[in-house]
């Protein structure tokens, strides 16, 4: 029964992980119309990052594709952060390096 998860998550799965560090992708940032506020963003969540609320802020992420979540580890993971565990689908270092140029760019103007 495992292969076929693997077999699935390889043909269908895999490309549903949004790219980079987060559980997340962020689709817009939402300026606010008055300035002392801060942006809203607006995600697509990992489709196998969940919450479960029964176990109380800072323990309730769950991956649902790691069959782990906060609650089962030793002191504090970063799920309930949408934080990666998976290590899937991570920038690398160039695109990394790019990122951080456009970044500054965008600083300057």
């Amino acid at each position: 029964m495992k292969i076929w998860k693997y077999i699935k998550f390889a043909l269908w799965g895999y490309w549903r992980i949004p790219k980079g560090d987060y559980c997340y992708k962020v689709l817009e940032v939402i300026r606010p119309v008055v300035t002392n506020l801060p942006p809203t963003l607006r995600i697509r969540r990992c489709p196998y990052w969940d919450r479960i609320e029964e176990f109380g802020h800072q323990d309730d992420g769950y991956c649902h594709w790691l069959e782990t979540g906060d609650h089962n580890q030793k002191g504090h993971g970063l799920l309930w952060d949408q934080v990666k565990e998976c290590g899937l689908r991570n920038y690398s270092e160039k695109e990394e390096r790019k990122m951080y140029e456009e970044c500054m760019k965008d600083r300057e103007k």
